[in-house]
């Protein structure tokens, strides 16, 4: 398991999502559009999540296992 805080995964997150967004676009011609601007608008999110997690201070994580 990564040793990543919780913004850190936020933000990784969201940079996932955008790149799933852009293989959409390339591989749906006719949505190019649609799917190119929710993975800039993706791509967004993880510039603010990135500028304010050190002002956020730590989040107290769940210790509780995923299962």
């Amino acid at each position: 398991m990564s040793n990543k805080n919780l913004m850190e995964l936020f933000e990784e997150n969201e940079l996932n999502i955008a790149s799933l967004y852009s293989l959409y676009a390339q591989k749906i011609p006719a949505k190019r559009t649609f799917w190119n601007k929710l993975s800039t608008e993706e791509i967004s999110h993880a510039s603010d999540i990135s500028s304010k997690k050190n002002s956020i201070g730590d989040i107290i994580e769940n210790t509780f296992p995923a299962e």
